[in-house]
Parts: structure tokens; sequence; C-alpha cells
């Protein structure tokens, strides 16, 4: 199945249903924000300097709260529910907005799954850049062999990229764990992830290239959204602005979540599709 045939298959799946799966992504963002208010918040004292009057002064920058860590968390049970709508919706099965919460019939290992392919990829990142932070901390010592200096150099910074990139393609062999999960209940998480990595094999590019394919309709978004954001950019030109133009941000992001969400349910749809395809050719073989 092709890029063009996958997107076709996800506005036939979303026809009908289109209203309650944008309606249950609205809702998880809508939640992922409320969490955000519980307390207790964390932030530091940044330093500015007031444009209108040269006057020094500090503000709050947040470092989120207890809630945002929490949602971290349940954010894998809410994601499984969402999936299995959008699976439900594929096989033809009645849209109900209920199935949000159905991720927690199996809540402990979605939790497992999802906060471990997290740590996964987080620790393949710091791998991937330890090359780069040995090279840096011996290239001074070649300082008087400039051409040790620079292969040193030019190696750790060859090896980190590299490594970056196998990073990236980790994760997105990983992507259809959760998919995996949804459909096989009992899978023990390790066995999830394998499988994804399985079901991706010779799938990256794909992968990329259907999200790509709706770089045209994210580019009109992150216009408008940008326009809409243009007054929040003035908030270090006076102390009095910071805290009217952090209300704007959030009401901003309020009204602009609702078309992105629309955009992400079209998006949602194709991975499920995707995944399925996967699942096909997985079966065929």
């Amino acid at each position: 199945m092709d890029i063009s045939e996958i997107k076709s298959k996800a506005k036939e799946m979303l026809k009908g249903n289109w209203l309650m799966l944008f309606g249950a992504l609205v809702f998880v963002q809508v939640l992922a924000t409320a969490f955000g208010f519980i307390p207790p918040h964390w932030s530091r004292m940044v330093p500015s300097t007031d444009l209108l009057t040269g006057e020094p002064f500090e503000y709050d920058m947040p470092l989120g709260g207890l809630g945002s860590y929490i949602w971290i968390v349940l954010n894998s049970i809410f994601i499984l529910g969402v999936i299995n709508m959008f699976l439900g919706a594929y096989r033809g099965e009645k849209v109900v907005f209920k199935n949000v919460f159905s991720g927690f019939a199996n809540w402990w290992r979605a939790i497992l799954l999802g906060s471990f392919r997290i740590i996964l990829i987080c620790v393949f990142f710091i791998v991937s850049i330890i090359p780069l932070a040995v090279a840096q901390f011996y290239a001074p010592n070649l300082a008087n062999q400039e051409t040790a200096y620079l292969v040193v150099l030019s190696f750790g910074l060859a090896l980190t990229f590299f490594l970056i990139g196998w990073t990236i393609l980790k994760a997105v062999r990983f992507s259809q764990s959760m998919y995996v999960l949804s459909e096989n209940p009992e899978i023990k998480f390790m066995d999830a992830i394998r499988k994804s990595d399985g079901l991706m094999v010779g799938k990256f590019w794909k992968y990329i290239t259907l999200h790509i394919s709706f770089a045209g309709w994210l580019l009109v978004y992150l216009v408008v959204y940008m326009i809409f954001m243009m007054p929040f950019g003035l908030l270090g030109i006076s102390e009095e602005m910071v805290e009217a133009n952090i209300w704007y941000g959030l009401a901003s992001d309020a009204i602009l979540v609702i078309p992105f969400m629309f955009l992400w349910t079209y998006v949602r749809g194709a991975q499920a599709v995707f995944y399925k395809s996967l699942k096909a050719n997985d079966d065929e073989e």
C-alpha cells in the first residue's frame, strides 16, 4: 500500500467517525493542559531588561509542575485508548467516546511500554552524544598538534551524528509498539517493542515519507500560529507586559489547538492504516 492509498484509506475510515475521534484527541489535550495546572509548580527567575525604560527586571520561567510529570506517565494510557479507537474505526466498529478510557483496562502494560520506550530512546540519545563530549574533552590537549586535533574532533562529531541517526531510526522502529499492544493485550512490553522493530524493518523511509506528506498542512498551521503568537514575542519588552502576554499565549494556544487537532485526527488515521498495512504484509509472509 503506497502513501496515497494509506491516506485515501484513512479518509474513508474517518467518514462518520471524524467528529468522535477529533473530540477524543481534543479531550486528551485538554486533560494534559489541566494536569499542567496541578501544583506544586517549579520555576526559575530569568533576568531581562525593560526595552522601554532600560531598567533590569526578572520574571518567572516555568519549569513544569507535579501534574505535568504525572501526565507523562498517564499519557501512555490515553495514547493506548486513542489507538484502540482508531483501530476500531479501521475494523468498522462503532466509535464511542468512552473508549478513550479503554487504555485503563491494560493500564500497567501501557505505562511500562510507554515509559520504557522513552527511557530507551533517552539512553540511546545520551550514548550518541558521548563521542563528541569525549572528543571535546581531549581535543584541547592536542591544540599544538593541529592534525591530531582536527582528526579527534571530526571523528567525535561524525560518530555522534551517526549515533543520533541510529537513535532516530530506533525511535521510528519502536513507533508501532503501542499498536501491537492494542491488538495483543497480553503481550509483554519488551515483546511489543521487538514486534514493532520487526514490523518496521525496511519501512523507515515509508514512515518518514508518510509524515512528510502532511508538511503542507502543517506549514499552513504554523504560519497561522506564528501570526497569532507575534504579540507573545513581546514578552521581554517590559515588566508590565509579561503577565498579559502569558495569558495571551495561553488563549492563543487554546484557540489554535482546534485546527491542529483536526489535522492530527487525519494523521492519526493514516498512522493506524499504516500499521494495519504492516500487519497485513507480516501475515502474508
